[in-house]
């Protein structure tokens, strides 16, 4: 009996122990509540701030979107005149300016571009096509490689030594490549700037365009003889099937050497070659001018001079016969119509067998205003009667 209160008392007493401790350590109800309600708060909190942000965001993007529309919408009601640069605002020049740009562009063809500078500083930028302003911003560099160039000869002498005609070269050489320049031929420009510099070493001006239209400052470019590489291509060129480049080569050289017979010959022979005879002895003749003692050049030009006379005469015999057919007038009423064919060259096989059976009668091939070719035959003209007289009547 005692056996069993006493296991009775132990599992009691162990049943309150565990009870307490539960009291120690376990939260209250309500403290447990309050937190898994701030922890939904707080989830629902974070979803309200995202979808605001995800609105403010839609919102920025359609701002955005309707601002480069109306950018595009704007973009797309300005539209300046061709050639005008869209940020520019195009205005009509007067008469005066007129005339003055028309002034500009005659100084541009005669390379006075110190003059030509001075009438285009004058007119307004709106009234500038787009390669006008490319011009005018050229002419501003050759303006400044001037006076560059005037600054460092106050502070330095001149050198004397330089003999006269290759001076006179060297300035050639610098108005052909201001001339380059000004028609985007980038590459000849700075072949003839290194060109001059190598006849001539000091030469600042060729530097200074070389560094300010060319984006060629010194250390960028190897000065060397241009006009031998040149002259070789000019040959490679031709032999390789390409005439017109060996005369584009050959004009090269002629800023080089304009007094070499040699150049002249070779450039009417290509010329020549090309068909286009007057300008081949427009070189040959420079080249015997230049070389008198040529006898075989001086055969040349004369028989290319006969083949000159002979094609003129073919050019007018030609528009005299073209002035004939279109002075006849062909109509319904003088010409019978025989067929009409969709090929050029069926149709005048055609009309010239027609021609050979009936000999005496005009045949004519005329284009339709749908493509065709119609043969046309003059038709058969009629012997008027003659009016019997009246012999013997008082």
């Amino acid at each position: 009996m005692n056996t069993k209160v006493n296991n009775y008392f132990v599992r009691t007493l162990g049943c309150l122990w565990i009870i307490a401790i539960m009291a120690l350590f376990l939260p209250e109800p309500s403290s447990a509540m309050g937190k898994v309600k701030t922890k939904v708060s707080e989830i629902k909190k974070r979803g309200k701030d995202k979808k605001k942000s995800k609105n403010k965001e839609k919102l920025i993007i359609e701002e955005n979107q309707s601002t480069l529309n109306e950018t595009i919408n704007k973009q797309i009601i300005y539209q300046p005149f061709p050639g005008a640069d869209p940020y520019i605002e195009p205005i009509e020049l007067t008469e005066e300016e007129t005339e003055e740009k028309r002034r500009f562009h005659k100084l541009i063809k005669q390379r006075q571009f110190a003059k030509s500078y001075k009438v285009i500083k004058q007119l307004p930028e709106g009234g500038l096509t787009k390669k006008e302003r490319k011009i005018k911003k050229d002419l501003e560099i050759f303006e400044e490689v001037e006076a560059l160039a005037k600054e460092n000869e106050s502070m330095f002498k001149k050198d004397e030594a330089m003999d006269p005609s290759v001076e006179k070269t060297v300035k050639r050489l610098y108005r052909g490549a201001q001339e380059s320049i000004l028609n985007d031929k980038d590459k000849l420009a700075k072949d003839l700037l290194i060109q001059s510099l190598f006849l001539d070493r000091r030469n600042i001006r060729s530097k200074k365009l070389l560094e300010l239209g060319l984006d060629s400052p010194l250390g960028t470019y190897k000065v060397e003889n241009v006009e031998s590489k040149y002259w070789k291509q000019s040959l490679i060129s031709f032999r390789s099937g390409f005439p017109g480049s060996a005369i584009e080569d050959l004009k090269v050289v002629e800023y080089f050497d304009p007094e070499n017979p040699e150049v002249f010959e070779r450039l009417g022979s290509f010329h020549y070659t090309m068909g286009e005879t007057k300008e081949a002895v427009d070189s040959w003749k420079r080249a015997l001018y230049l070389n008198p003692k040529n006898k075989d050049l001086e055969k040349f030009i004369k028989n290319a001079e006969k083949e000159i006379e002979r094609q003129d005469k073919l050019a007018k015999e030609r528009a005299r016969r073209k002035r004939e057919s279109t002075q006849e007038e062909i109509t319904d009423e003088n010409f019978q119509l025989l067929r009409v064919v969709a090929n050029a060259n069926i149709a005048y096989s055609y009309a010239q067998e027609v021609r050979t059976q009936m000999p005496g009668r005009k045949v004519v091939v005329e284009e339709t205003d749908d493509g065709k070719y119609a043969v046309k035959i003059e038709k058969p003209k009629e012997n008027k009667k003659e009016k019997p007289t009246d012999k013997g009547v008082n």
